[in-house]
């Protein structure tokens, strides 16, 4: 498998250089384009208009409307959601039509599953064994009706992988499994473009090592897609983005584990959390002085209620948002975040012989999110980094021109 990668920062112009790539291409090459936001649909809709993209019908079941537009050879431009559901069926079509897949931003390839001990026991031993090539559960209960059904569908599709460690008698056991987006799924396509930014920072990047891909470096040069490469000087969008260094609204972030998901448990409803609100308040108040509809945050979703605040509660985005200009009138931004990687995902690519970077996947997702506010269209945007980690990895990524 070769992933070709389209991977530069806001205001090269990927995007443009793919849909140029599209309306050059050959009549008869088929193509599904898949992006996390409607209104980038829009855009490869009016922007390719004699490739004639369709999306699937809202009115009708999607998944079944996708089916016919496969079917009938249509180019198809879609959301990552709906791309995640893909049966066999669709695979099947996808195959025989031979279709390229180009991708803006990577989906979700790999995240933790909570599930107690007990439950994990009864199913990996009872209904499923692993198997040792892949790492992948296989059901082998032959009829089943039960509370674990909706295991059975996740593992028959191949979706549930496992992490395995040896006891005292040296057998293996299964610690823990994490849900994957099936392998078959990209190995359906006849050719991947995937557009990104700091891709190799990312966990696709780590999913698609695991499948041993190979991957191919494309550039943007004049809008067009090039294999030349390029440098590319971020500076001057840099120079827009100021990092608020006041220690009294900083302190709270100080510990290197501050303001991280275990942190919010152990402190929700504390006194902490009210600081963090007031805070954060104080920074758009006295700090960035900037209007409520000029205002963005961001935390873990399920502390979203216990910090806003009516100066910005209009301006939550959820943490993984990629490629949209919704946010570029965006002029503050609170990140009220200390992003670390699943420790059980972790684990699982370590069992495949993989190290993850810590500290790179946390640059990635917090300049992932940075970038949808003003600095991409030219304002000057001031941060609130409350977690010393992830503040000090931006200031050092600001000193780097060509990242």
């Amino acid at each position: 498998m070769t992933i070709n990668i389209l991977d530069a920062g806001c205001g090269v112009g990927k995007t443009t250089a793919m849909i140029n790539y599209i309306n050059n291409s050959q009549e008869e090459q088929r193509y599904l384009y898949i992006t996390p936001f409607l209104d980038e649909v829009e855009r490869i809709k009016k922007s390719c208009p004699t490739k004639n993209f369709k999306t699937p019908k809202p009115n009708k079941t999607k998944l079944q409307d996708i089916i016919t537009l496969f079917q009938e050879g249509h180019n198809i431009v879609t959301t990552h959601i709906l791309f995640t559901k893909f049966n066999d069926k669709i695979l099947d079509i996808i195959r025989e039509k031979g279709y390229m897949l180009i991708m803006d931003e990577v989906v979700n390839t790999v995240e933790g599953i909570k599930i107690s001990q007990y439950d994990l026991q009864t199913i990996t031993t009872k209904y499923a064994i692993v198997n040792p090539m892949t790492n992948l559960l296989e059901w082998t209960a032959d009829e089943y009706e039960g509370r674990f059904e909706d295991y059975r569908k996740l593992i028959e599709k191949g979706s549930i992988a496992a992490c395995t460690e040896t006891d005292n008698n040296g057998n293996q056991v299964v610690t823990t499994i994490i849900k994957i987006l099936p392998y078959k799924i990209f190995a359906s396509f006849k050719k991947i473009f995937i557009i990104a930014y700091m891709f190799k920072y990312q966990i696709a990047y780590y999913y698609f090592q695991m499948l041993n891909a190979n991957f191919k470096q494309w550039y943007v040069k004049d809008f067009e897609l090039t294999e030349e490469p390029q440098k590319y000087d971020y500076t001057k969008t840099k120079e827009l983005i100021k990092i608020c260094n006041n220690e009294k609204i900083n302190q709270i972030g100080n510990a290197r584990g501050a303001l991280s998901v275990s942190w919010f448990q152990k402190n929700t409803k504390s006194d902490l959390m009210l600081q963090l609100k007031r805070n954060t308040s104080n920074f758009f108040r006295h700090h960035s002085k900037t209007p409520s509809k000029n205002n963005l945050w961001t935390t873990y979703k399920q502390y979203q209620q216990d910090l806003q605040s009516k100066r910005y509660i209009k301006g939550f985005a959820p943490l993984n948002i990629r490629a949209t200009n919704q946010y570029k009138n965006k002029t503050a931004i609170a990140y009220l975040a200390n992003r670390y990687m699943q420790p059980y995902v972790m684990k699982f690519f370590a069992t495949k012989g993989i190290k993850c970077d810590q500290n790179k996947f946390a640059l990635s997702e917090i300049i992932q999110f940075i970038m949808r506010g003003g600095a991409r269209d030219g304002k000057e945007m001031m941060l609130y980094i409350p977690s010393k980690r992830m503040r000090i990895l931006v200031e050092e990524w600001k000193k780097r021109p060509n990242d």
